[in-house]
């Protein structure tokens, strides 16, 4: 990565001389502070592309072995009486068994449609509950065309994200329920929907930020003009 930024850092002209877009600002700060600034910031680019891709669900933290506990002591042997009292269970274990092959419907009951549902409903919970990450082909077209549209692009502008974050944020997997929640089916209107709402507050945080971006912006470009000295009388705009 570092070799990237050093032989293909390539800044169209028009980037450096349209104050109006924030990436005019960007540039200024990585190119014009000081040069090494570009070689630090990829440690920042590094970070950023492990956090899209775990978002998807993958991740290579493996999961703790499970340890066996092995006995301290050799087994004993068993005595002669055990022998006899595990050779009686074993008799009276098949005669149960060959007592229900020969009568198999004795002990067969119907499923009531109550307790299918609730069946029904647990199945479903769970799976909700279950991280299911996208395919690896698609990540993988995913990052291939999303490089290609940015790095054949002259200009490098916010917007040009839009289509590459939007295929990102709606094959994101859902938010897992909570233990709580999966060890406990919400019985009531109040639990369900209290259930629900802790699930989606991320969604309801991210609606806030993107809200709170907006609101900035338009703030921005209404109240924070500006005019050129070689165009006076005209209100210049931040935009993106």
């Amino acid at each position: 990565m570092l070799l990237i930024v050093h032989f293909n850092t390539i800044v169209h002209p028009f980037t450096l001389a349209d104050n109006r877009h924030y990436i005019f600002y960007v540039f200024r700060i990585l190119l014009g502070y000081h040069w090494a600034v570009k070689y630090f910031v990829v440690l920042i680019y590094f970070i950023c592309a492990w956090a899209v891709i775990s978002a998807f669900g993958f991740s290579t933290i493996a999961p703790p072995p499970r340890l066996m506990q092995v006995p301290s002591s050799p087994p004993v042997a068993p005595t002669k009486s055990e022998q006899k009292e595990s050779k009686k269970k074993q008799k009276t274990s098949r005669r149960a068994v060959s007592t229900k092959k020969a009568n198999p419907n004795t002990d067969m009951q119907p499923i009531s449609p109550e307790v299918m549902a609730k069946i029904q409903a647990h199945i479903l919970q769970r799976q909700r509950g279950q991280l299911m990450p996208p395919r690896v082909s698609f990540v993988l077209v995913w990052l291939v065309s999303t490089a290609l549209s940015l790095v054949t692009a002259p200009l490098v502008e916010p917007r040009y994200f839009i289509i590459p974050w939007v295929m990102w944020r709606i094959h994101l997997p859902p938010q897992p329920t909570l233990s709580v929640y999966r060890q406990q089916c919400p019985s009531g209107e109040m639990e369900i929907t209290r259930a629900k709402f802790v699930q989606n507050i991320p969604i309801f945080l991210e609606t806030l930020w993107f809200l709170f971006i907006n609101a900035v912006t338009g703030y921005v470009f209404l109240y924070e003009g500006f005019e050129w000295p070689q165009e006076p009388g005209k209100v210049q705009r931040f935009m993106w």
